[in-house]
């Protein structure tokens, strides 16, 4: 399935939104949302909100489980859930990778190819209904229409540049945005970058969509990881701050100026550690993708070291591993960035 949707994404995704086409077929079947639905969800799985605001749990949730803390344990009640999307709300279900087999595989093979976790939310809303206000999200995200349609609006430009945060517009914000109207049908795909405005209604045959949404790394994630650096080998950055500091003024600037040379200084006279910084934010981001995870897992279950975090990963019929200790880490970047594509190793 990842490879049918290749090759509608270019390999490198665009800089603005656009939609790519039809996969040519749902990527889950209805009868599998309605079991989705039907199974026993605990209330973290799903949320419901009409006109953008969330509902309150008791109206979806039903409790019929005490735990041995006495505790109650609310699940989510079916016919109550199909009771508020008729009547034009939107159920969202969280992490729909970890609940289908299809999503996870198309998760599996975004995070293969950009070595970003991915996270899957499944978005089913009622007739003519619009489950969320105009909102700009904090993470690239590709849509895939699973059942239905829905018309998107969504802004030509981003609203916020880089936006690390998903927020609603403000209403000078939704009235200045340059709109452009988009139709999705089934197995229609499209890509929203972080920053870009949208907001989406479905038509009247009702709409299940999947959000497959990328964890945003930045520059300033590097930068902020090299200053936890230093200011663990120089003391002076731990200083406590002056009892007048809410003051301000020239004194103030001056030593944050200071500090923020030393930092500078630090990174000109020891350009290697930004490539040991570099490697273990690729190592950390594959131990908390699904790979990652479940390799983990996989081998506390079955007794083997779990402290050396190495995982191996069949791909494309070759043993490929991505180990997470720095060193190791470090071997794999260099060897990829030298053309040799990801490293191979074995686990000793």
């Amino acid at each position: 399935m990842w490879e049918r949707i290749s090759r509608l994404l270019p390999e490198t995704l665009p800089a603005r939104p656009e939609v790519f086409g039809c996969l040519g077929a749902p990527l889950i079947a209805e009868t599998d949302l309605d079991y989705l639905i039907g199974r026993r969800l605990s209330r973290q799985a799903l949320r419901v909100t009409l006109r953008g605001r969330a509902l309150p749990e008791e109206l979806y949730c039903q409790v019929d489980d005490v735990l041995p803390n006495g505790k109650q344990q609310p699940f989510v009640d079916r016919d109550r859930v199909v009771d508020l999307l008729r009547s034009g709300a939107t159920g969202i279900v969280s992490r729909a990778d970890l609940l289908f087999p299809e999503i996870e595989e198309v998760s599996n093979g975004l995070e293969d190819r950009t070595r970003t976790p991915w996270k899957a939310s499944l978005f089913m809303t009622g007739r003519g209904a619009q489950g969320l206000k105009p909102h700009l999200d904090g993470e690239s995200v590709i849509v895939i229409q699973l059942a239905g349609s829905k018309s998107w609006m969504v802004s030509r430009l981003p609203v916020e540049q880089n936006a690390t945060i998903t927020r609603n517009l403000t209403p000078e914000e939704t009235e200045a945005a340059d709109w452009e109207e988009w139709q999705l049908k089934v197995g229609d795909v499209a890509w929203i970058p972080r920053g870009f405005a949208h907001q989406a209604a479905a038509n009247e045959t009702g709409s299940v969509h999947v959000s497959m949404a990328a964890e945003a790394l930045t520059w300033w994630r590097l930068v902020s990881d090299f200053v936890d650096r230093v200011a663990r080998e120089h003391p002076e950055t731990r200083e406590q701050l002056p009892a007048d500091y809410w003051k301000g003024g020239p004194e103030v600037a001056k030593e944050i100026v200071d500090r923020l040379l030393l930092v500078s200084q630090e990174m000109q006279s020891s350009p290697e550690v930004a490539e040991e910084l570099a490697a273990d934010l690729a190592a950390e981001q594959y131990w908390m993708s699904r790979r990652g995870q479940k390799g983990g897992l996989a081998a506390a279950l079955g007794g083997k070291a779990a402290e050396s975090r190495r995982q191996l990963v069949d791909e494309d019929n070759n043993a490929t591993a991505v180990v997470v200790d720095r060193e190791a880490a470090l071997a794999a970047v260099g060897a990829e960035r030298a053309g040799k594509g990801r490293a191979s190793t074995t686990a000793q």
